[in-house]
């Protein structure tokens, strides 16, 4: 369950000052909102790609999920997954979704309920070709918990939590979402090929980041996570 990932989360009330300004907390919205780079995957639990703070860009190849359930009128508890709230108890994207949850709660849900094990967040010309959410486990002993899967150019997978590791659990669902979908496909030995279309180059991929701060339009970067999946 979502609750079991706030067995450790911070318990926010109305009054609690937040880390980063109204000002930072704004910019990095409009940047979301304008790359299409903010997840919606149930009413508790989204997605964002990652703020840098110093450039005052999204980053690239990050993304943390982010938690928040409701506690009382003026309560509620959050959750981050990013590293630096483990160390500091407070992040930008807590502070981003507490400060904007009615408006983040208008963004369109990209999964049905209940969400199945992965889910494809979005399709990128960079080097993670396609970002997947990832359930921790499933079934009886589901931990509720979420961890980013990446596709990338060269087929290879790579997983947020456990790098590029063969024995990693939460590649498998991105893999048979990825198989299903057409995404990838076995080869006769068994191994399977991931597409691999090009690779942009640093100096572009700046360009377009630097463009969704000022309000340019990426969303056919976007891939509509849950469709019919026609017959292979």
């Amino acid at each position: 369950m979502l609750s079991d990932v706030l067995d450790n989360d911070l318990i926010w009330s109305s009054s609690m000052l937040h880390v980063s300004d109204l000002y930072t907390r704004t910019l990095y919205l409009d940047a979301l909102v304008a790359a299409d780079a903010v997840f919606m995957i149930s009413t508790d639990l989204w997605v964002l790609q990652d703020w840098d703070g110093d450039e005052e860009v999204l980053q690239l190849g990050s993304y943390f999920h982010v938690v928040y359930l409701p506690r009382s009128d003026d309560e509620y508890g959050v959750a981050c997954m990013c590293p630096l709230w483990k160390a500091a108890h407070a992040c930008i994207h807590q502070d981003t979704l507490c400060s904007f949850i009615d408006t983040l709660r208008c963004l369109p849900l990209i999964a049905p309920f209940p969400a199945p094990p992965a889910v494809l967040l979005q399709s990128t010309p960079f080097n993670n070709k396609y970002i997947f959410s990832c359930a921790s486990a499933v079934g009886r002993y589901e931990s509720g918990k979420h961890v980013v899967i990446t596709l990338q150019q060269d087929g290879r997978w790579h997983c947020h939590l456990c790098c590029y590791s063969d024995a990693c659990k939460h590649k498998p669902h991105a893999k048979a979402f990825a198989l299903a979908a057409g995404l990838m496909t076995n080869t006769q030995d068994g191994h399977q090929m991931g597409a691999v279309d090009y690779v942009v180059g640093d100096e572009e991929s700046a360009i377009l980041v630097h463009a969704a701060q000022y309000g340019v339009n990426m969303a056919n970067h976007r891939a509509i996570s849950y469709l019919p999946i026609p017959p292979l």
